[in-house]
């Protein structure tokens, strides 16, 4: 019993930066009201203006995943240089070539690494110009009062598929049986893209765009 009331106790301090479930994240997750009101309240928290550093001094980044934050939803978070994935709300384009040009070589190399696809997005750009290609959808994209928007890498957007739509959250079409493949901005020997129920890996001609950004905290 004693557990029990000590787990049930959410106590949170709206704007200011305090908030506490008073039990393991072991304990939270034996109990669905416990999780439910603790992610409730690290939302409120964000949402009345609380710094990521706030939170994350009494909360794993993990319970910050899919909050949304800054124009879409937390994807990522690297406490080493405190860089913040997030992945846009919605879709940007549905089933769409990676280039109108049709087969293509990158010359300059492309990281599957988090934190790597703004810089692949550039590359991509740069070879294959400013419109005409899902690097340049993204670097266009608009939303939220943010324009820095690119397309992830490898990594970046397996953490949207882990965190993100795994949770049921972000609006990706089909859900979670039949939902589509996704570009990335690593290219190896042919553009790749993920397909988001499997998460198999494989060169397709046509895949949906979700952008990607960052964020420092």
């Amino acid at each position: 019993m004693e557990k029990l009331l000590r787990c049930r106790t959410i106590a949170f301090l709206l704007g200011i930066t305090m908030f506490y479930t008073g039990c393991s994240e072991e304990e939270e997750d034996e109990n669905p009201t416990i999780n439910n009101n603790a992610d409730a309240a690290i939302q409120t928290a964000l949402n009345n203006g609380t710094s990521l550093e706030e939170i994350l001094d009494s909360n794993s980044k993990t319970k910050l995943y899919g909050k949304t934050y800054e124009g879409g939803y937390i994807a990522y978070i690297n406490e080493s240089n405190r860089l913040v994935l997030i992945c846009a709300a919605v879709d940007i384009a549905d089933q769409v070539a990676f280039s109108d040009g049709g087969n293509f070589s990158l010359s300059a190399s492309t990281s599957s690494n988090a934190g790597q696809g703004q810089s692949n997005t550039d590359k991509i750009i740069g070879e294959l110009g400013s419109t005409g290609n899902v690097a340049a959808l993204c670097n266009s994209f608009s939303t939220g009062g943010f324009s820095d928007w690119f397309l992830p890498s490898k990594t970046e957007l397996g953490y949207f598929r882990s965190n993100v739509f795994k949770k049921e959250l972000g609006n990706f079409p089909g859900g979670q049986t039949n939902a589509k493949y996704y570009w990335h901005s690593t290219i190896i020997s042919c553009p790749e893209a993920t397909q988001f129920v499997t998460g198999t890996q494989t060169c397709v001609s046509s895949a949906n765009v979700r952008a990607a950004r960052y964020s420092f905290y």
